[in-house]
């Protein structure tokens, strides 16, 4: 019989080398959501009521932009300081 190997993950380690890209590819996602909803808002904001779907999705793509940038800072923070505390 064949044993199989268990492959583990540090936690610091994975943080330590994955961290700056993922904060790099939340930015790029973050400019993304908050491009798409300028554009929608840009188009749909002759219309400026609460029941205009396309305006309220607009202003959710920015708020999604927003959140996902914030913590894109986030990641970048904590894998910096990490690499430091190495």
């Amino acid at each position: 019989m064949m044993k199989s190997k268990v492959m583990t993950i540090d936690p610091i380690q994975l943080t330590n080398d994955g961290g700056v890209k993922v904060a790099k590819a939340m930015t790029l996602i973050a400019w993304v959501l908050l491009g798409i909803g300028v554009a929608m808002f840009l188009m749909t904001m002759s219309n400026f009521r609460d029941s205009n779907l396309g305006l309220m999705v607009a202003i959710g793509f920015v708020i999604a932009g927003m959140q996902v940038y914030g913590l894109g800072t986030f990641v970048n923070l904590i894998s910096t300081k990490s690499n430091r505390n190495d």
